[in-house]
């Protein structure tokens, strides 16, 4: 049963105090680590249940047990993604995909924010969520020689365009479906389909917009049919698996945008000309020369290591073989010594 306050309208207030103070902490000039911010909101939120709601404590500490394992979820999401991006970085696997989107895009500004900054991001914020596109896909950008803080906003207001089904879908079949348990799947599939058309409606109106903050309007005007292209291959799929499915339309749509983006940009197709890159990009930048190096020194580091390791392994077959050549060689010399020997002498 529905708990009410005893302040009737105020019940909104005083049950958001919590969030605010969540904000507060975070926003102010030394925010505090969200490590302590978030269970200091819990324990405020607790205390408002059993004061302000007049709960049981039983009831209470039920609810509190319950909210710290479901909190358990987009933990393990989280770190999925911090693992993902952990692995990728080790293995120089975002040094090559730089190398190569670099070759694919010849080095066109819309072309590198389309490819990266919107269909790239599209399919990591399906499969990870929270906002991994601006973690990932913005530090590409900016190593690609362009400005900072505008590659930040620009996948930030990128990723308000996917975060519905972001992560699986976590925000509909864990932010709402725990919220209404019987709300059904059917529920959750119509409000996933409202959701993708308003924000692929906003994305054609609004993507333009957004690739202006990195790229200036004099660039951007002869590309323009590109990137209504790029934007079109997205949330075309998008709109339409949102009919059948909540969890992967972010995922599956990004995928598909990316390969067809990929086609327009190697064939050409709505790009405009544009100036070469000549100018130095920033000391922290690499260049594909100092990424092709960095890959195989690497590699051949790990074939270095791979060696030293099999190196005593292989030597035991080699030396059984060599000894046993060996040992054949001087059995055939003794018996024709034995042969070339008179026979008296023999005896």
């Amino acid at each position: 049963m529905t708990r009410m306050g005893p302040w009737g309208f105020w019940d909104a207030p005083i049950l958001l105090l919590p969030i605010a103070f969540l904000v507060a902490m975070v926003l102010k000039p030394k925010p505090m680590p969200t490590a302590k911010s978030l269970w200091c909101a819990a324990v405020i939120l607790f205390v408002l249940k059993l004061w302000y709601l007049q709960a049981a404590p039983l009831e209470a500490c039920a609810c509190f047990i319950k909210g710290c394992l479901q909190a358990l979820t987009p933990c393990s999401i989280v770190a999925g993604a911090i693992f993902l991006f952990d692995c990728m970085e080790s293995a120089h696997c975002l040094a090559w995909m730089k190398v190569q989107l670099r070759v694919i895009t010849d080095s066109h500004p819309v072309a590198e924010v389309m490819l990266i900054g919107f269909c790239f991001a599209f399919v990591v914020e399906g499969a990870s969520g929270f906002g991994t596109p601006a973690a990932l896909a913005a530090p590409m950008l900016y190593s690609m020689g362009h400005p900072k803080m505008e590659c930040v906003v620009c996948l930030l207001t990128f990723n308000t365009f996917m975060t519905i089904f972001g992560a699986v879908g976590t925000p509909v079949w864990f932010g709402i479906g725990e919220v209404l348990p019987d709300f059904g799947d059917e529920n959750l599939m119509a409000v996933g389909f409202r959701a993708a058309v308003a924000l692929s409606t906003c994305a054609i109106i609004l993507v333009p917009y957004v690739v202006q903050i990195i790229v200036p309007w004099s660039e951007l005007r002869p590309s323009l049919l590109y990137v209504m292209l790029s934007t079109a291959s997205v949330v075309a799929p998008f709109i339409g698996l949102s009919v059948f499915n909540y969890e992967f339309p972010s995922l599956a749509a990004g995928i598909l945008g990316l390969c067809l983006t990929t086609i327009f940009t190697l064939r050409g197709i709505g790009l405009g000309p544009h100036q070469r890159h000549v100018e130095q990009t920033s000391s922290k930048a690499w260049t594909n020369k100092g990424v092709m190096m960095s890959v195989e020194l690497r590699r051949d580091q790990w074939e270095t290591r791979l060696q030293m390791i099999l190196r005593p392994v292989m030597a035991i077959p080699s030396s059984y073989l060599i000894a046993s050549v060996y040992t054949q060689k001087m059995q055939k010399l003794l018996v024709q010594s034995n042969q070339a020997l008179p026979h008296n002498y023999s005896n």
